[in-house]
């Protein structure tokens, strides 16, 4: 049986190259950024940290595993299964180890020895199958329910070992645990209590534990003296308030009111550094998506899906929103990745798009739509609003609803368009997820035999010529039909204190918070 160290990146037998430079790493622009605190780590102390949403429930398997969601506080609750190097994206051990004996058909989850929850019952294999079988329930309302459904059957072999099968082969299915809730493993004895009951007393094996939460406004954390990890976490006390407004977290870091925060855009980041800072980044391929309802509403009409791109001036977009600090997608991959093909996935022709507008509106379909947006990406919808504004038979409104609505209102499909994101470091499992026809996350309607066959190609191969040429096809389909519109990279930006040591990220800017100490 082949163990696989695998990245994100990482897809076959071959140690093959990361897909981006998924590094967390401080940002120097000009080499004069501020630096975080070096040298030993410092044990005892505690920190604040300032997050932009806060989950309904404690239930790890209804918490996003990505930066603006709730990744750091599953991470404090619940440990981590495997995490990702900073520097290669490679899916390193954690609690547990993958491997795979037919490339990518049949994995094997094997757990480290003497694991216990929080409350100090075990924590084995048939934990593990207990949550992921929960994920994968639909009435359980995880976001992650299409990457848990591309197991057919687990079994539990022994006591630290779970055995499960895929539909079809995925030589990166890795990259999908990683970056998901499958990734937090809680008690099943405590889950099976109830929510209501679970939200007061969640138990975890995570470095921390639950010391009180006041919904709307703060999570408070202590050190678990049980935790796996020798020596972690360093913190004694981890202290997380809700701030929602990216202003007002850049406020309190200048002042001293938190040690670690959020940048929701390279904007904030910008602002960040000038006031003395430190930004930590990851960067990312895959960037920001106007998802457009192809199922329903206006944007049935192809044409109405064209107009509506080609009207798009992502240059103004930049500069409106992100004061010129964003960067624009061309294409799914950076050019730094081994996938990159040149595309262009949005093309900029107001001439055009104006056209369209006047065809739709004399066939009584003048174009009226309703863009759902979250908070930390309100600024761009605001600048795609202003421009569309410009053109005769359009009307735009925007509703701006927090991360989680706008995430069940994207899954419910009840949509004209929405703003949303794809960031990743293998294709797997977003683009698959977001794109595929048989996708119960593919929220657009899309479903295209040609793309489809892409997007299957390039999870399936274990050869990275193959998959180039496979997501090559799928960026071309992308262009032709318009199903969404590309609009800047979302790099994963920290911003902290000089005091802060220890800043890491794994996966979709998910923040190793064992590692982070306080210098004294």
């Amino acid at each position: 049986m082949k163990r696989l160290w695998r990245t994100a990146a990482c897809a076959g037998a071959g140690a093959l190259l990361a897909l981006s430079a998924a590094c967390s790493s401080p940002e120097e622009p000009g080499g004069t950024a501020a630096k975080g605190a070096a040298g030993d780590p410092v044990k005892g102390g505690s920190a604040t940290l300032l997050t932009i949403d806060e989950p309904r429930t404690l239930d790890p398997a209804t918490m996003l595993n990505l930066a603006v969601g709730h990744a750091a506080l599953g991470n404090s609750l619940y440990g981590t299964l495997v995490t990702a190097d900073p520097v290669t994206g490679e899916i390193q051990p954690s609690m547990a180890s993958l491997t795979t004996p037919d490339e990518g058909t049949t994995w094997r989850v094997k757990l480290r020895a003497g694991l216990q929850f929080s409350d100090g019952t075990p924590f084995d294999a048939a934990a593990v199958k207990f949550n992921w079988d929960r994920i994968k329930d639909p009435k359980v309302g995880s976001a992650y329910l299409a990457t848990a459904a591309n197991i057919t059957t687990s079994k539990v072999v022994d006591g630290r070992t779970l055995e499960f099968t895929l539909a079809a082969p995925n030589a990166s299915f890795s990259s999908g645990i990683t970056i998901s809730a499958m990734n937090w493993i809680a008690s099943p004895t405590a889950l099976k209590k109830g929510r209501t009951q679970f939200d007061n007393n969640p138990v975890g094996a995570g470095p921390y534990t639950l010391d009180g939460w006041r919904r709307g406004a703060q999570v408070t954390l202590q050190r678990n003296s049980g935790y796996w990890e020798e020596g972690k976490p360093y913190l004694d006390k981890l202290t997380m308030k809700l701030v929602g407004d990216g202003e007002q977290r850049l406020n309190t870091m200048r002042s001293g009111g938190a040690d670690v925060s959020w940048a929701g855009s390279a904007k904030e980041a910008a602002q960040a550094r000038s006031a003395g800072l430190v930004v930590t980044r990851q960067q990312m391929n895959g960037g920001g998506i106007l998802l457009l309802n192809m199922a329903q509403g206006p944007f049935k009409d192809p044409r109405a899906r064209e107009a509506l791109s080609k009207a798009i001036d992502m240059d103004q977009l930049n500069a409106a929103a992100l004061d010129g600090a964003g960067t624009e997608v061309k294409g799914l991959f950076t050019d730094k990745s081994p996938l990159h093909t040149d595309h262009n996935l949005h093309t900029y022709d107001a001439t055009r798009a104006q056209k369209l507008f006047d065809e739709l509106a004399a066939d009584g379909k003048a174009l009226s739509l309703t863009i759902t947006v979250e908070p930390t990406r309100s600024r761009e919808v605001e600048a795609i609003q202003a421009q569309l504004s410009s053109y005769k038979n359009v009307t735009v409104k925007v509703r701006t609803v927090d991360a989680t609505t706008n995430l069940q209102t994207m899954l419910s499909k009840k949509y004209d368009a929405l703003y949303s994101g794809t960031m990743f470091v293998d294709p797997e499992t977003s683009v698959w997820s977001f794109f595929h026809g048989s996708s119960p996350f593919n929220t657009t309607g899309l479903n295209d035999p040609e793309l489809n066959k892409g997007l299957d190609a390039g999870r399936t191969s274990a050869d990275m010529a193959e998959r180039r040429k496979a997501y090559d096809i799928v960026q071309t389909r992308l262009e032709e039909l318009n199903p969404v519109v590309f609009t800047v990279r979302l790099d994963n930006l920290i911003v902290t204190s000089k005091a802060m040591g220890g800043v890491g990220m794994y996966g979709l800017g998910s923040l190793r918070v064992a590692d982070l100490w306080v210098k004294r």
